[in-house]
């Protein structure tokens, strides 16, 4: 109640009224939400103590049913718990239902009285502590086990995904738990995965990514342009780098002439100066990373005597780039789901 009404326009009004006493029904409240000219909606609230994406559509005909049993019935409908995760709240609102946490993320949508208010708190849940679930999809462990979940088409047994990896067995079965409570895979009970929305987890993967695979990131300029980059790239022999971002999709799909290249290298400073590139902090063409883990290097494709990161490595940095990276993610997203037997092994 406390999150909707500070939301309020001024005028408009919250009030509970009226709880509901049968628990089993799953339902807790009515709430009347009132515009300054005295019209109001009826919003039904059903409160969780925690949401997990995969139980929404569950929750949400529950919840239409209780509502179609109450006199009179109500306008809108709202799931609400402790803490909701992005993936949470994003399935929510594909099931039609409003959702409000304890840490501020609101979305409430009212037609009779016009109403529309998102607001956004937490991206983590505050309350995990140690021993809890996996719940993000930071860090090395999350990405190797995404990667081979990309990169190797199912049916795949959870064993055989975790050696794929490179991860112990209880990070790889937590990662694998946490990507069912997400509802992005689903295995047989104690058999192998039998689905993998590939482009949903990339998706969520990358809500979470913000390039934490890198130690250092330095800008440099090639002062001869990228033509002359990828002349000396294609000299190099060794597996010591890695080109992604907007120049790598163009091998797969272009959509636009790159003007940045992002390369990953295990020693940047090292690798620019053999690469003739001069360290900039502005007008730079050239993104040196660092990786914190090697993973960024798994199943790189060698295309005209340069090593170019498979294509689940190069979306998610595009999803998380600057300018027009984004869009280009999702042309490069489309593509692989066209030609999937192309990448997907």
């Amino acid at each position: 109640m406390d999150e909707i009404r500070g939301r309020l326009p001024e005028g408009w009004r919250a009030r509970l009224r009226e709880e509901i006493e049968d628990r089993d029904k799953r339902a807790d409240a009515v709430i009347e939400v009132s515009a300054p000219d005295g019209e109001s909606s009826l919003l039904l609230v059903g409160v969780k103590r925690s949401v997990e994406p995969r139980d929404v559509p569950e929750l949400a005909r529950r919840l239409r049913e209780l509502g179609a049993e109450l006199e009179p019935p109500p306008d809108a409908t709202m799931l609400a718990a402790q803490y909701l995760n992005s993936s949470a709240r994003k399935r929510i609102v594909e099931e039609g239902l409003n959702y409000a946490d304890a840490t501020g993320n609101l979305h409430l949508s009212l037609e009779e009285p016009a109403l529309f208010i998102r607001d956004t708190g937490a991206s983590r849940d505050p309350w995990r502590g140690p021993g809890r679930p996996r719940d993000s999809f930071r860090g090395p462990i999350a990405a190797r086990v995404v990667r081979a979940l990309v990169d190797f088409a199912p049916p795949m047994t959870v064993p055989t995904l975790i050696e794929r990896s490179e991860v112990s067995t209880g990070a790889g079965y937590r990662m694998i738990d946490f990507l069912e409570r997400q509802d992005l895979v689903e295995r047989q009970p104690r058999g192998p995965i039998t689905r993998a929305d590939w482009r949903g987890v990339l998706e969520s993967w990358a809500r979470d990514y913000e390039l934490n695979l890198a130690e250092t990131a330095d800008t440099f300029l090639a002062p001869r342009g990228l033509l002359s980059l990828w002349e000396r790239l294609s000299g190099v022999e060794e597996s010591c780098y890695v080109l992604s971002g907007s120049a790598a999709a163009a091998y797969y799909e272009e959509y636009a002439q790159a003007r940045m290249a992002m390369l990953y290298a295990d020693e940047p400073q090292r690798f620019a100066e053999r690469l003739d590139l001069r360290p900039v902090e502005s007008g730079a063409n050239v993104l040196l990373v660092r990786p914190a883990d090697r993973v960024v290097y798994a199943r790189a494709q060698e295309r005209h005597g340069i090593r170019i990161a498979a294509p689940s490595q190069v979306a998610v940095d595009l999803l998380n780039g600057p300018g027009r990276a984004p869009v280009e993610a999702q042309a490069l997203l489309d593509w692989m789901e066209r030609n999937e037997p192309a990448w997907r092994r």
